[in-house]
């Protein structure tokens, strides 16, 4: 049984490992397909770089100060090593012993009481103790600091977290891309900018720093926006491949962005069924 277990449990660790390499992959073919190998792994050393230089760097984050000097050993992501969960013990049974005359099993109930009467009553055990705690704590606060430390080294945003979006902005028109798909970048940059800037952050009842937060909220959303606008990119240079005598006409969009969002839609439907 135990033995079923723990293969059941390497078998589901393999899928997921599986999948995730599987759509880290996916989204490496499409940055590849959009900006050009070149272009892309340059991009990747830079980062690289950047992570290297913040490795050793005593974790600091504006507005998060932590007690102890911990150093950006962890990359964003990292699930800590063995945390000491402290769950309830299971309930204890009543062992047996064969009955003297019939030879049947009869439990015994004096070492059961025993132990019952020897558990401590007063003292919860605790789900997480206060070690874990505080490495769960190093943890979260050593990738979130080494994450700032990787923007700021490349100079995407500066010491109080605030984003520069001239360096983003500079980085595209400096890039050899194609001028319609950077215009489309830098637009979705804008759109993301705009959104992070209105996030009710003091309503959230999130710790993080304001800035820290509107900062995570835009780097989420100009992933997708990037994404979005390769995808469009990509059927643009297609766009002779589709049928378009059918689609809506009118409205305040060509028939790229119409065709665009019908494919996205046919692709998406099950989203529509998750209410809950």
């Amino acid at each position: 049984m135990l033995r079923g277990a723990v293969l059941l449990s390497v078998l589901v660790a393999v899928t997921m490992a599986q999948e995730e390499f599987f759509e880290k992959y996916a989204k490496q073919k499409i940055m590849t397909t959009c900006f050009g190998e070149e272009l892309y792994y340059g991009q990747l050393a830079l980062l690289e770089n950047a992570k290297e230089s913040c490795r050793y760097r005593p974790t600091f984050i504006p507005g998060l100060q932590h007690a102890t000097n911990t150093y950006n050993i962890i990359s964003p992501g990292l699930v800590p090593t063995q945390i000491g969960y402290g769950y309830p013990s299971p309930p204890v049974f009543p062992t047996t012993s064969l009955h003297p005359t019939t030879g049947y099993q009869q439990p015994v109930l004096g070492k059961s009481r025993k132990t019952r009467q020897t558990r401590p009553h007063d003292t919860p055990q605790l789900f997480v103790d206060r070690d874990s705690m505080l490495e769960l704590i190093e943890v979260v606060h050593a990738a979130l600091s080494n994450y700032t430390c990787v923007l700021r080294t490349i100079n995407v945003i500066d010491d109080n977290l605030n984003l520069r979006l001239d360096t983003i902005q500079r980085d595209y028109y400096n890039s050899p891309i194609d001028p319609v798909l950077r215009q489309d970048l830098l637009e979705g940059i804008g759109i993301c900018y705009q959104l992070s800037g209105c996030l009710p952050v003091e309503k959230t009842k999130n710790p993080l720093p304001p800035n820290l937060q509107r900062l995570l909220f835009f780097d989420k959303c100009e992933k997708k926006q990037r994404i979005s606008n390769c995808f469009k990119h990509d059927v643009r240079r297609n766009l002779f491949r589709f049928d378009l005598s059918v689609l809506p006409a009118g409205g305040r969009v060509g028939k790229l962005e119409k065709l665009a969002a019908i494919l996205i839609g046919a692709g998406s439907l099950d989203e529509l069924q998750e209410f809950y």
